[in-house]
């Protein structure tokens, strides 16, 4: 891998981190600087599983 394209892997991936944080932050309201690396990384797998729409999409139950 050139050095080029070792700065354009970590760029998408950077891109990636930032994606799933806002998911995780949207799904689950919770802060990343509140999490421990280990919950975000379960969440993040069990949505490979079963991914689990926000509350209040499509005709669910909505938080107050």
């Amino acid at each position: 891998m050139t050095k080029e394209q070792h700065i354009r892997r970590h760029q998408d991936l950077h891109r990636s981190l930032d994606e799933l944080l806002a998911d995780f932050i949207t799904h689950t309201e919770k802060l990343p600087s509140k999490t421990y690396i280990t919950e975000l990384l379960r969440w993040s797998h069990q949505q490979t599983i079963a991914p689990a729409e926000k509350e209040g999409e499509n005709g669910g139950p909505e938080k107050a």
